[in-house]
């Protein structure tokens, strides 16, 4: 749901749709999914040479590991030599904790008590999804630093909002203005 028409369809109608049509870019091996599936170990040793540098410049790091839809999730543990990319690309978060930084985890709606109406697209968290993942985050632990100054009761109020819709937070753009329930 990375359009405006594509909002529009979902508030008519509120359903999980994938726009971006995912299972058939991993099952044609296409896009983002081109074969092999492999990390690139060059690209991981920059990020956390970068992740290092922003630590000792004294910029408090939280490293966001976005969700994908239950839809996606479990049409790609069924292909096989993806879902060994994957577990190697989650393993990255064994690599982080003994690095310790701290991140937002890897999830799926489901596993957050939610339904796959909190997704864009098969790959892309909303805004309320998202939001209930930093909330969630932030409650865990002493918080530090700009964290510090987060209102959690804000988000919090904004996430259970009535006017808040599973894929966003705010309701003033052109494409809400006519949708009757706000």
């Amino acid at each position: 749901m990375h359009y405006a028409e594509d909002i529009a369809k979902y508030l008519k109608d509120p359903k999980f749709r994938d726009p971006g049509g995912y299972k058939d870019l991993l099952k044609n091996k296409d896009y983002i999914f081109t074969y092999p599936y492999t990390l690139d170990q060059e690209l991981i040793v920059k990020v956390f040479a970068c992740l290092n540098e922003l630590r000792a410049m004294g910029i408090q790091v939280v490293v966001f590991i976005p969700p994908i839809s239950d839809d996606f999730y479990d049409y790609f543990t069924k292909v096989k030599d993806f879902n060994k990319f994957f577990k190697n690309y989650l393993d990255l978060q064994d690599s982080l904790k003994a690095r310790k930084f701290d991140f937002i985890p890897f999830t799926t709606p489901r596993r957050a008590g939610l339904s796959d109406n909190y997704m864009l697209d098969g790959i892309h968290p909303g805004e309320v999804f998202v939001g209930k993942l930093w909330y969630n985050y932030l409650r865990s632990k002493p918080l530090s630093g700009v964290l510090k100054k987060i209102d959690t009761c804000y988000l919090k109020n904004m996430i259970g909002a009535k006017r808040t819709i599973p894929l966003s937070l705010m309701i003033d753009t052109m494409v809400f203005k006519n949708h009757k329930r706000l």
